[in-house]
């Protein structure tokens, strides 16, 4: 392939595909704002047939719907660090798009999944310790860590809630003598759903 063959067909594509990130990229957020249960609890079984899985699967199929233009990168004379670069910025570009194409496919038949599980289960209540707070202080602050939350433990992993200031401004007086309430039910592998919570005093 000469070099007028790869730029022609790289203009062709660049389109298609700019127009295929942005569909993805907003069937992704709609997901996440409309569809996505608050779930805690983790498995491996998720990280690996829902995350790990899937984007390693849109990577091999985007490595060979791209064969064409990787053979004529690697056949390039250019200097093995540029190659190496430009290698590094295709893996990161493939990566995002196979996260927002298979990942979040896959993770939408896991939810669906996981409603009709939950259907099936009773719910039950659990008090959790808070063990620490993050305020919202400005628009930098909400941007690392996403505004007002509370964070308490669960089986060992870290989870979080989002409150309003009302809660944080209780909690700053007096953190200790508060519990996180919360309904859950169990859904598929070690997933719990969050039906619902509240901030409540010890007894």
């Amino acid at each position: 392939m000469t070099e007028k063959e790869f730029l022609e067909i790289d203009k062709k594509k660049d389109n298609l595909h700019y127009n295929f990130f942005v569909f993805f990229a907003i069937v992704a957020v709609l997901k996440y704002l409309l569809f996505d249960d608050k779930l805690i609890g983790s498995d491996i079984r998720y990280d690996i047939f829902i995350f790990w899985l899937p984007i390693i699967l849109g990577l091999i199929i985007l490595g060979v719907y791209q064969r064409k233009y990787l053979i004529y990168l690697f056949k390039d004379n250019d200097t093995i660090i540029n190659k190496l670069m430009y290698s590094g910025f295709v893996l990161l570009i493939g990566s995002m798009f196979s996260f927002l194409s298979f990942h979040t496919t896959a993770d939408f038949v896991f939810q669906i999944m996981n409603k009709n599980e939950i259907e099936k289960a009773e719910s039950k209540i659990v008090d959790f310790d808070i063990d620490s707070f993050n305020e919202k202080k400005g628009s930098k602050t909400q941007l690392l860590t996403g505004g007002n939350k509370i964070w308490y433990e669960y089986e060992g992993n870290k989870e979080s809630l989002k409150v309003n200031k009302e809660i944080i401004e209780l909690l700053k007086k007096d953190l200790k003598n508060y519990l996180i309430e919360i309904e859950l039910k169990k859904g598929i592998w070690k997933h719990f759903i969050i039906i619902d919570w509240e901030i409540k005093k010890r007894t």
